[in-house]
């Protein structure tokens, strides 16, 4: 629930940063925040309100960004198109998503499931099919209904992230449970 914000949120060396599941409230407690190598941040299910904008001044190098589970007050910048290849926006109480999300040319993997969308973006579309994004939509229930081109079938539990995490030979803790088969087995259950 607190760490030193200075030697964290400006850290020049640290490549990778997972605080999930904290007790975390809003982005903008932090402060200053300057991670040049950081390229992976999960800030997934603390509740926190992400309420900064969240691009590449402060985070020049990111290419995976977990926010879901959060509320977001200010969308990821427009400015991370050129590297960002992985974003998950699940259940962020979200209405739409910015057109510029069709600007991303890195982007691998969308998760946007058990939001509030009713229409994507025709251009965005075109992106996830013309570059095999890897994207969830269920959840959105009005969307799902007038959308039969996304995917949108529920994976085995709100937190597994994907279809692939039950072959990917890595216990992926968010599909870790029983209704996901304990990741496709590759949890070691009796150890826990």
């Amino acid at each position: 629930s607190s760490w030193n914000s200075r030697a964290l949120w400006t850290h020049k060396g640290l490549a990778g940063l997972s605080l999930q599941n904290n007790s975390l409230t809003r982005l903008s407690d932090v402060g200053e925040i300057y991670m040049p190598s950081l390229t992976f941040l999960q800030l997934g299910d603390n509740n926190m309100t992400i309420d900064v904008d969240i691009n590449t001044e402060a985070f020049p190098t990111l290419l995976d960004l977990w926010i879901n589970g959060n509320t977001i007050e200010t969308f990821p910048s427009e400015d991370l198109k050129f590297y960002l290849a992985h974003l998950a926006i699940a259940r962020c109480g979200l209405r739409s998503l910015p057109s510029y999300l069709a600007s991303f040319a890195s982007l691998q993997y969308l998760d946007a499931r058990d939001n509030y969308l009713t229409s994507i973006d025709g251009d965005l579309k075109k992106v996830i099919v013309d570059q095999r994004v890897e994207a969830y939509f269920s959840g959105n229930d009005a969307l799902c209904k007038s959308d039969q081109s996304l995917d949108c079938t529920p994976l085995c539990s709100k937190t597994c992230w994907s279809r692939k995490a039950a072959s990917n030979k890595l216990c992926d803790v968010g599909c870790n449970s029983q209704e996901c088969s304990n990741d496709g087995g590759e949890c070691n259950v009796e150890s826990l």
